[in-house]
């Protein structure tokens, strides 16, 4: 069963549309209408990281150990 705040993986497309690849999300918020979902892609990638945009969880930060 689905729920919020269950980590999954999922297809998510390459950007050409030529394929796909099983990504890591956290599931937020299930639509009240129609099975889908809003839910936050993971990432180890951190120099792909988009400031003012990405989260990036440091060990330093004071509530990594809650992540």
């Amino acid at each position: 069963m689905k729920q919020a705040g269950q980590l999954v993986l999922t297809p998510f497309p390459y950007t050409d549309l030529s394929g796909a690849k099983l990504r890591p999300v956290l599931m937020l918020r299930q639509s009240p209408r129609f099975d889908d979902w809003l839910v936050c892609m993971i990432s180890s990638r951190i120099e792909q990281a988009e400031a003012g945009f990405d989260e990036v969880l440091q060990p330093a930060d004071s509530d990594f150990n809650k992540s």
